[in-house]
């Protein structure tokens, strides 16, 4: 990870950016190489280039199944990216208000991301959601677990 953060345009810039972040070279071992890290909180967490995103999200979750909000805390403890997970409040968890969540809360936000990641729920393999993502052209992860 470390040579991939040190050609990535978006890390380099954190350090130049006005963010509450804190960022530094840190090396998590002895031997280990030095990784760019925000040190704001008191603990290290490496910035995760784009390209390592997913691969931090499936390991994580997957060595254990913690649960949505396990999963969360677990990533934002030790790593940092400029997109953080963020819950949605729902009345129930049928796809039409999944879909509405996703318009109304990441999309009106954020804008539409290249990748979405969920569990295999009903609501999440539905034809109805397969068709909003594919309109969006956005692509579709399904975790293991």
């Amino acid at each position: 990870m470390a040579r991939v953060q040190a050609v990535i345009i978006d890390v380099q810039t954190y350090k130049t950016a006005f963010t509450c972040l804190e960022i530094t070279n840190k090396r998590l071992n002895e031997q280990g190489p030095e990784l760019v890290c925000d040190v704001s909180t008191g603990r290290p967490s490496q910035i995760v280039p784009p390209d390592f995103r997913r691969t931090v999200l499936d390991v994580v979750h997957n060595l254990s199944h913690p649960g949505v909000k396990a999963t969360v805390k677990l990533i934002s403890d030790k790593f940092a990216w400029d997109e953080e997970a963020e819950a949605i409040a729902l009345r129930g968890i049928t796809t039409p208000e999944c879909v509405h969540a996703l318009i109304t809360g990441r999309l009106a936000r954020f804008g539409v991301p290249g990748d979405i990641s969920s569990d295999r729920g009903s609501q999440f393999t539905s034809s109805l959601w397969r068709e909003i993502i594919a309109r969006l052209r956005v692509k579709l992860h399904h975790t293991f677990a």
